[in-house]
């Protein structure tokens, strides 16, 4: 018999609170943190005690959520990956393009990886190199943007640019040309792109990857590199080489900020 979502979402909850548990004792065995960077067992159990009293009711993972009312941003985060709810919903507009809509929380790098990895995501070693890299740049705190995802489809899509191969420099070009772009985004909208789309939105868009197409940063290896969600690895922020006519895979797009 199949689960219904509220069952598979009190599943995966229950999980999340054990495996919490689990990581809060192996937390203080190394370290004293501050109450407010730990949840405490009490208050995990008082969020599930209210789960299990949903259920009859046949809530939905989204209404469970509200339900719960969690206070914290990171485990708030964590619940959401763990229930498997989309961060939030993107339009895909008439000419194709999709658009995500978020807010910045205003973070640096070191800040943009710490919460990440708090709320469950994994950040590659080349990708940490950028985020914590002196010429890393990120929004103003409570900015929206709208983020653009152009796709190998939405490119091939337009007659200029149908027999062009599909690289960093002519997917810069097409969004210059065709959306008006006149700034690289900052570097953070990889980041805010992997705290906002889910990996299950990714596949429905048929994107393994999608790469910022920022002010390319130096790696160690000396390669001109931007970071964005990957789901190869699952839930992760991965960086990609950028260089101009580096050719890429058909399910993996480039992303880049819309004129408000």
């Amino acid at each position: 018999m199949a689960q219904s979502s509220t069952e598979v979402g009190l599943c995966a909850v229950t999980n999340l609170v054990e495996a919490l548990s689990r990581e809060e004792s192996q937390k203080q065995k190394k370290t004293k943190m501050s109450n407010e960077m730990l949840v405490s067992r009490t208050q995990l159990n008082e969020y599930l005690a209210k789960i299990g009293r949903c259920t009859p009711l046949g809530l939905t993972p989204e209404e469970m959520q509200d339900t719960i009312g969690l206070p914290d941003e990171t485990l708030k985060e964590r619940f959401r990956i763990a229930v498997g709810l989309p961060a939030m919903g993107y339009e895909i507009r008439p000419d194709g393009l999709t658009v995500l809509t978020v807010t910045s929380h205003g973070h640096n790098g070191p800040e943009q990886q710490k919460f990440l990895k708090e709320c469950g995501h994994m950040v590659t070693d080349y990708a940490s190199e950028i985020l914590n890299h002196g010429d890393f740049t990120y929004t103003e705190k409570g900015a929206e943007i709208q983020i653009g995802i152009l796709t190998h489809e939405r490119f091939k899509s337009h007659l200029d640019y149908k027999d062009l191969p599909w690289t960093p420099g002519n997917a810069w070009k097409f969004v210059q040309e065709v959306y008006g772009i006149k700034e690289r985004p900052f570097h953070d909208i990889g980041v805010l792109l992997r705290k906002n789309l889910s990996d299950d939105q990714m596949e429905s868009l048929g994107l393994w990857g999608i790469t910022t197409l920022s002010e390319p940063i130096k790696d160690s290896d000396g390669d001109p590199c931007a970071t964005g969600p990957d789901r190869d690895g699952g839930s992760e922020l991965d960086s990609w080489c950028v260089l101009p006519d580096r050719q890429c895979d058909s399910d993996y797009g480039f992303s880049f900020v819309l004129p408000q």
